[in-house]
């Protein structure tokens, strides 16, 4: 029905001469040296568009980003120059995507020089029905026995035991649908690890049982979550006796029928006082200074961006804090968090029309404190159809003449 969205950011240096493999998703993402290990396997079909990069460092040789479906080289590919940085953009190519694909993107990085580093790949994804997100974490290992811990659905792998952290606030209704988890390595050798769904702070209806020492992909694609406006979703790891490490990925899809999605960003850090700093709107909330860095162009039709929030756990600061959406380096959608505050915070009022070519990234400015760190927990935003326009009904008249001397004018 609509496209999606779909932002991975990262931030690091990758070595010179080097091939690395990211997830393809919304999606929180380190880089891999193997492709199955960075693989998002999809289960609406539809169509990827728009391969979008912005590089923020380069000083090596051309570099190329593809993307790849089913471990081979899809359509669409961008050529970074040698020593090339900002945009780039393959408007021309597309890649079909069935039931059952597993998708990546591919970066090969050129030789010599000393930094080649993305700030975040893009794509946009048509679902052939309904408009489907795909939410996706990195990598994360977790050891300890007969717990339960919770996961974001699109952050750093590694659980933690406080669920709000992780929780991502919906203001739509929708499904969640089509759990994903790869086990990367395992040595848990005494009982069976779950992994599953999370609405409200309960239990949701996708889970996957991963049994002692095995590896390899697991999925729901049989259980679902119907959400409602105003819905907290996350995952969850349950580990039972017996020791050792689980190493995974998780991904899930949210589906709408109302041309509605979201877009979900999570920090892996605290911000400095006397800051400001700035993220993409999907995937790794980076804190690198330079504005533009982090800007990404929204290329599909034109819509409506609302209902900027995020969940503060930690705010060591003596003044406000101000977290925004900005569209082409302007504060559209904002909340203020007062000194050491903590909490759901969210902006339910404002709204900003967006078009194809506007530029958007967050702000968190933490400028103003002169102690403590503030770290956001998953930074959301929707993105709805644009508004429909009213018609204008034409009024209608009988037509009849006026005399005037020396003329006759109809009206």
């Amino acid at each position: 029905m609509a496209e999606t969205i779909l932002c991975t950011a990262h931030g690091s240096n990758i070595a010179a001469s080097l091939t690395r493999f990211f997830r393809l998703g919304t999606a929180h993402t380190n880089a891999q040296a193997t492709e199955a290990d960075a693989e998002v396997r999809w289960r609406s079909a539809g169509t990827l568009t728009n391969l979008y990069a912005r590089i923020r460092v380069n000083d090596r040789a051309a570099s190329t980003i593809r993307l790849r479906v089913n471990t081979v080289n899809g359509n669409q590919i961008l050529s970074i120059g040698g020593s090339a940085t900002g945009e780039f953009e393959d408007t021309v190519n597309t890649d079909s995507i069935s039931a059952a694909d597993d998708t990546a993107y591919q970066v090969v990085t050129g030789a010599g020089g000393t930094d080649f580093t993305f700030a975040m790949i893009s794509s946009l994804f048509d679902a052939t029905t309904n408009t489907v997100q795909k939410f996706s974490i990195s990598p994360g290992n977790f050891a300890a026995d007969d717990l339960t811990f919770f996961l974001g659905l699109a952050s750093l792998g590694n659980a933690t035991n406080v669920e709000a952290e992780m929780e991502v606030l919906v203001n739509a209704g929708g499904t969640i649908e089509n759990l994903y988890v790869f086990v990367l390595t395992n040595n848990r050798s005494g009982s069976t690890t779950t992994f599953g769904s999370r609405v409200n702070g309960g239990a949701g209806g996708l889970s996957v049982s991963v049994v002692a020492s095995a590896t390899g992909i697991f999925e729901d694609t049989a259980g679902s979550d119907t959400l409602s406006a105003d819905d907290l979703i996350n995952a969850f790891i349950t580990t039972g006796a017996g020791g050792g490490t689980i190493t995974y990925t998780v991904a899930v899809e949210l589906t709408s029928t109302d041309e509605t999605f979201h877009l979900c960003s999570r920090n892996d850090v605290g911000i400095t006082f006397g800051n400001v700093r700035y993220s993409p709107l999907g995937g790794r909330f980076n804190r690198a200074q330079a504005s533009t860095d982090f800007n990404m162009t929204i290329r599909r039709a034109a819509g409506v961006i609302s209902n900027l929030t995020s969940f503060h756990n930690i705010n060591g600061g003596d003044e406000a804090v101000t977290v925004a959406l900005q569209v082409n380096d302007t504060d559209e959608l904002s909340y203020s968090v007062s000194a050491a505050s903590t909490g759901r915070f969210e902006d339910t009022t404002g709204s900003v029309n967006v078009v194809s070519t506007d530029d958007v990234r967050h702000k968190i400015d933490h400028s103003a404190s002169t102690v403590g760190n503030f770290e956001p927990g998953p930074v959301v935003v929707m993105v709805g159809p644009a508004p429909a326009v009213a018609a204008i009904p034409f009024p209608s008249h009988d037509f009849g003449l006026i005399r005037v001397p020396g003329k006759v004018l109809a009206y």
